[in-house]
């Protein structure tokens, strides 16, 4: 199950009522606790920190400052101990472990969905109608969950931004776009990269793949000689990149005896591959949703 960012803080607003509100501060599992922690610690107005950080100075580990308000050191009460999601429950009981020995304070363990596997006293789970979900994926660590060496993906929107409309029809600024573009986020391993840059292209492309260390297996690009003969194919219904890109991510998944998951940056092409490969799994980074 997916859930975005807008999704996961309904869930923690919708239950924040289970927390109790005399808690005297946050304690977030990082990296997931930190969401739905700041979430809660905004809304209660009360301080936030880490585990590590507490546990290695609790005077001077607090993130302290709101915009209103200096909270004051924090001596003793309840704190809440909060990670994202808890499975078998091996992260909490690591917190619980490494909490135990500082007892001037007393802590209550949260987490936004469990499975029944977790074996945690007194756990509130504010989602808690989800038990039986085994996997979660979540929006603000979406790409530390997807195993991208296993994956098929886009570079336009996805790697780097997209180019600005119509700019490879000016083939000196799109070249230098090709060479000299941002990476958007690091991945350092991709199975496949479909993209519809042209061949003509590859060794750019292949240039800023190496240049930004994105270590990948295939990259497959749009077979089209040149721009020119491209929009004219395009302007007389002969060319389609969503088509394209559906029939290469079906023969992809023919070869693999599977169905990798496709990430698309375009909302179009990724509505269109999945409409004509109903069994294709595709999220589409611009509306940050699977289709």
């Amino acid at each position: 199950m997916y859930y975005s960012g807008s999704e996961l803080y309904n869930i923690v607003i919708n239950n924040i009522d289970k927390i109790p509100h005399d808690i005297k501060g946050v304690i977030a599992v990082a990296r997931g606790g930190l969401f739905p922690g700041f979430i809660i610690a905004e809304h209660l107005n009360i301080p936030i920190t880490t585990v590590d950080k507490f546990i290695e100075n609790q005077d001077s580990c607090w993130f302290n400052e709101s915009t209103f308000i200096h909270f004051e050191p924090i001596k003793s009460g309840k704190l809440l101990v909060i990670d994202d999601s808890a499975a078998t429950g091996d992260t909490l009981r690591q917190c619980i472990n490494k909490l135990k020995n500082i007892n001037s304070f007393s802590y209550i363990y949260a987490v936004i969905h469990a499975t029944y596997q977790y074996d945690i006293d007194n756990l509130i789970v504010l989602d808690d109608n989800k038990h039986n979900e085994l996997e979660r994926l979540y929006e603000f660590n979406l790409f530390r969950s997807f195993k991208f060496e296993h994956c098929i993906c886009d570079i336009d929107g996805v790697l780097c931004k997209d180019p600005a409309w119509g700019l490879d029809t000016d083939e000196k600024n799109y070249i230098n776009f090709l060479t000299n573009t941002k990476p958007y986020l690091y991945v350092p391993s991709i199975d496949i990269i479909l993209t519809s840059r042209l061949e003509k292209y590859r060794e750019y492309t292949e240039s800023w793949l190496h240049k930004n260390d994105i270590k990948y297996n295939r990259l497959i690009m749009s077979p089209v000689p040149d721009t020119n003969t491209k929009l004219t194919l395009m302007h007389n219904g002969e060319w389609n990149d969503a088509y394209w890109k559906t029939n290469e991510y079906k023969s992809i998944c023919n070869q693999l005896h599977k169905i990798p998951v496709l990430i698309e940056s375009n909302e179009y092409d990724a509505t269109f591959i999945k409409q004509h490969f109903n069994d294709g799994k595709i999220f589409c980074t611009d509306i940050n949703k699977f289709i």
